[in-house]
């Protein structure tokens, strides 16, 4: 059941995309990409939301663990850096 309430409310997310995605939509969307570990997915939704102005850590956060399992290191530096912008003592992004 689960998994169906997942697909469901990424799917619905996915919709939204033709139009303007609002930060509900964005948050939830990545963060069930994230735990499904679909980083192109996620990657597609951050950058849909960050054209739509929505930008926050954890956004950042989960585009750039995206990046990072990608192999795509200097993508991934780079949102770690604006994660930092918004929490500049976080352990994680500094590391």
């Amino acid at each position: 059941m689960r998994k169906l309430i997942s697909i469901l409310l990424i799917f619905s997310g996915s919709l939204a995309f033709s139009q303007e995605l609002t930060f509900k939509q964005a948050d939830t969307a990545t963060y069930n990409q994230y735990l499904q570990g679909d980083w192109k997915a996620l990657i597609e939704t951050g950058e849909a939301a960050l054209e739509s102005n929505i930008n926050y850590y954890y956004l950042q956060m989960r585009m750039a663990y995206a990046w990072f399992a990608q192999e795509q290191y200097r993508r991934a530096i780079g949102h770690y850096k604006n994660a930092l912008e918004f929490s500049s003592g976080d352990h994680t992004a500094n590391e």
